[in-house]
């Protein structure tokens, strides 16, 4: 009697490998380690799966397509969409909206795995910018109030774009000084950039610019919280970005 032997789910190997990548990632800490590779090779022994198994599944998981966002409705809906477009933008995503007065659903546009890792620091961000924007000083003059707070999500999001462009400089020039290949790793990264711009282009598109509004205090206040925001990359984000800019 012969046994044939069965291939395994492709999702199931993709997510074997998520696993595994994130362990091998130098932003985790020896605990977040071992807990990605436990789970990666429970997951393994729980569906029969040998180690020759695993591997070269997530370039084919990589696909270009439009990744939700989150809904920005509401007076301060537009300018918060800043905070959003810079991070996007600095991660070579395209963003997008559609919508009717205040309501508004955003979208990025580009390789799945950068939104994976880009879309959580876009949530986390703005919520830490939602947070921090109720502290700018209430005006008698209900305009003036609505000014300054939307000059604090301009002066955020201008920040935030500015660390994430330094941080990649940075990031690529240490990267040479160790010696590393940064001239291929750009050339893939200039291609990833091209083939996303591409296929954009043909979908007739119109992407989410930022604007520029809001009173001088207010965008002050929203540069600072911005310099002092946590960009760590728990969330992954920067990693791929640290070459080819």
């Amino acid at each position: 009697m012969t046994t044939t032997e069965t291939t395994p789910d492709l999702n199931l190997l993709i997510r074997i490998e998520k696993l595994l990548a994130k362990g091998d990632d130098s932003a985790c800490t020896i605990p977040e380690r071992e807990a990605f590779q436990n789970k990666a090779f429970e997951l393994m022994a729980r569906h029969r799966i040998d180690k020759s198994q695993v591997g070269g599944h997530l370039a084919a998981d990589d696909v270009i397509g439009s990744w939700p966002v989150a809904n920005f409705n509401g007076i301060y809906g537009r300018v918060r969409i800043n905070i959003a477009v810079s991070i996007a933008s600095a991660n070579d995503l395209q963003l997008f909206w559609t919508g009717y007065k205040n309501e508004r659903r955003v979208k990025v546009y580009g390789f799945k795995s950068d939104a994976e890792r880009v879309i959580p620091l876009i949530n986390r961000l703005l919520a830490d910018a939602d947070l921090r924007v109720q502290l700018v000083e209430k005006s008698y003059d209900m305009k003036d109030t609505l000014r300054q707070r939307r000059g604090f999500y301009t002066g955020y999001a201008d920040a935030i774009y500015t660390r994430l462009m330094k941080a990649a400089d940075v990031a690529e020039r240490s990267a040479a000084a160790e010696g590393v290949d940064t001239v291929s790793t750009a050339l893939v990264l200039v291609d990833r950039k091209r083939q996303v711009n591409e296929e954009y282009r043909k979908l007739n598109m119109r992407s989410a610019g930022s604007i520029n509004e809001g009173g001088f205090d207010g965008y002050a206040s929203g540069t600072a919280a911005g310099r002092n925001a946590d960009l760590s990359n728990r969330n992954q984000v920067g990693a791929r970005k640290a070459l080819g800019r």
